[in-house]
């Protein structure tokens, strides 16, 4: 998000908490990824048009998509 201020976006900000949790020597102490194919709370309807993909939780190797 750029205006009004540069700012993190939630998928940011949960992608960088799982990086340092990998980091630190956390949950997977030989630096291999979580992965997780999952469904939100809210159902992708319930976002309208835009939110087509926004019903589903993935993540590849800590990385939030």
């Amino acid at each position: 998000m750029i205006k009004p201020k540069i700012r993190w976006t939630g998928k940011q900000v949960v992608s960088t908490i799982l990086k340092n949790i990998v980091r630190s020597g956390g949950m997977y102490k030989d630096n291999c990824g979580m992965n997780v194919d999952s469904k939100s709370k809210l159902s992708a309807k319930e976002w309208g048009p835009i939110g087509k993909e926004e019903g589903e939780v993935i993540i590849r190797d800590n990385e939030h998509l």
